[in-house]
């Protein structure tokens, strides 16, 4: 931290603290949850806003409240639920941990083996389920190391990223979890007074797009009904098949479209 820093820092501690007390988002379901909880919502997150993922949340709990309960339904099942959401491969994912775990792992080396969880989603489970204290960014974190601390998060390295978010955490006499909870709480509420963080990168259109696609011919062989009339279904089954979304019978050797079903 550059000497001349030290102010701003402390003024940026306070500020966190006193948003979390008067104004944090507490009443998000996911929040205080089980480590099974945590890592649900964290990989419905990804990519994905709050708001969409609320109700999503909550109705997969009713359906799978636990990791045993999950790993007895189907792929097919599970698809259906999460309609909506996008990025069904984090769907896959959740099912396949629940197919091979009786338990959420409680280090971050350990949760790096699981489908789905990057280095981002496993320094958050161990902050939000397990009250453990390691660096981690994500979009609110960087809009407030950018606003209040005049950090260009897209030039500075994650070391330094790191470190500033660290800086932060020493003097705000939070557990980690809450902290955590604070911290993104504030950056959440930048963004919503028009504040961000440097970066202009934006994700292509989603309409028309090849994701678009790729999601439409998964649905239509969930859902049973016809596929998209669309000359790129072909690659859209290859590549569903290279994912391990869908497969054709064992012993069929036509390249039907209709021969494939889920994996």
């Amino acid at each position: 931290m550059k000497t001349s820093s030290k102010s701003s820092y402390s003024r940026c501690a306070q500020k966190i603290c006193a948003h979390y007390k008067a104004s944090g988002r507490h009443e998000l379901p996911w929040r205080n949850g089980s480590p099974y909880q945590v890592l649900v919502s964290e990989l419905m997150l990804q990519q994905t806003q709050v708001s969409r993922v609320t109700p999503k949340f909550r109705l997969w709990m009713e359906r799978y409240p636990t990791l045993a309960s999950l790993s007895n339904t189907t792929l097919e099942e599970v698809l259906t639920l999460w309609k909506g959401l996008g990025y069904q491969r984090r769907a896959k994912a959740i099912f396949m941990i629940a197919k091979n775990n009786t338990i959420i792992p409680n280090t971050v080396d350990s949760l790096l083996t699981l489908p789905g969880v990057g280095r981002y989603t496993a320094s958050a489970i161990m902050a939000f389920a397990y009250d453990t204290y390691t660096p981690l960014l994500e979009t609110n974190v960087r809009t407030v190391l950018a606003v209040e601390l005049g950090l260009d998060t897209d030039t500075s390295t994650e070391e330094e990223k790191h470190r500033a978010v660290t800086d932060l955490y020493k003097l705000t006499a939070l557990s980690p979890k809450d902290f955590y909870y604070a911290l993104m709480d504030y950056g959440s509420f930048l963004k919503q007074k028009g504040f961000s963080h440097t970066s202009t990168r934006r994700q292509s259109a989603y309409k028309g797009s090849f994701r678009q696609l790729r999601s439409r011919v998964l649905f239509a062989l969930v859902e049973k009904k016809a596929l998209p009339d669309d000359p790129r279904v072909g690659e859209a089954l290859v590549v569903l098949e290279k994912e391990g979304f869908i497969k054709r019978p064992a012993k069929s050797e036509s390249n039907n479209s209709y021969s494939y079903t889920l994996a």
